[in-house]
């Protein structure tokens, strides 16, 4: 994952210099953001969003049900434990090598950071869809369609 983010930190870099700097202020973030997000959740972490979107918006009560299902289950309490516990570990081996008085701080928000973390992927694992999709090669007149299945 962190690999093929390498040509948007490239990308990042070039622009900060070609840009005007009220421009890249702003392209510049938007990009960073983008590159965390592709090392965190994977290079298709675009197309997991929107499958995920459109069940954890859907108005119907089974729906509802089965995030709430879920939320409640192991996988979700025992992801967002390990994302806590994780996360406020390195947080605080960061922090205490660097600023020892901000140590408790950055230990306090870390594992509230990682329990929401944690607990949505939880969630988002125990949810009735894998919305894994790899596209490599098409041909000509193909078509793709994706259904949803109920």
């Amino acid at each position: 994952y962190y690999i093929s983010c390498f040509p948007l930190c490239l990308f990042s870099l070039i622009i900060r210099n070609q840009m005007f700097y009220n421009t890249s202020r702003i392209v510049i973030p938007l990009i960073g953001s983008n590159i965390l997000l592709r090392c965190i959740f994977g290079p298709n972490y675009l197309i997991k969003l929107l499958f995920s979107l459109s069940v954890l918006l859907d108005i119907d009560m089974k729906a509802r049900e089965h995030i709430g299902i879920a939320l409640q289950s192991q996988k979700s309490r025992y992801g967002a434990l390990i994302a806590a516990f994780s996360f406020s570990l390195f947080a605080a081996f960061i922090t205490s090598a660097t600023y020892v008085n901000y140590t408790g701080i950055a230990f306090g928000a870390s594992f509230g950071i990682g329990l929401i973390y944690g607990g949505l992927t939880g969630c988002y694992h125990s949810m009735p869809i894998r919305p894994w999709i790899y596209l490599t090669h098409l041909d000509a007149g193909v078509w793709i369609r994706i259904r949803k299945k109920e």
